[in-house]
């Protein structure tokens, strides 16, 4: 596993993206560390009919403390590898939240 200082996380004005690598039906919901420049995170959510996506919005909502509403997928609805936009959200809160798991 790489560094997290190796992560694709930006901080544009008023939010910042995450690029992520989701494995799908999981025994838990878990970071993994970091895997090509993204975010490897486990989930127990199969990837049909949005259910996985769901479970990342729900993941990142509940590890950051923001609303639902703050966090979308920008990229990679249909795929394992997706960009994730935080709206309100500075990348050393991300960092910082990292190094507690």
């Amino acid at each position: 596993m790489e560094k997290i200082e190796s992560l694709d996380l930006r901080e544009h004005q008023g939010f910042c993206t995450l690029a992520i690598k989701v494995i799908p039906r999981s025994s838990q919901n878990k970071v993994m560390g970091v895997e090509n420049g993204a975010l490897k995170l486990k989930l127990s959510a199969p990837p049909v009919e949005g259910a996985a996506n769901e479970a990342v919005v729900d993941f990142f909502s509940k590890w950051l403390g923001r609303p639902k509403n703050s966090i979308e997928l920008m990229k990679g609805q249909q795929s394992r590898n997706k960009l994730v936009r935080m709206t309100g959200v500075k990348t050393a809160e991300v960092l910082e939240a990292l190094k507690k798991l």
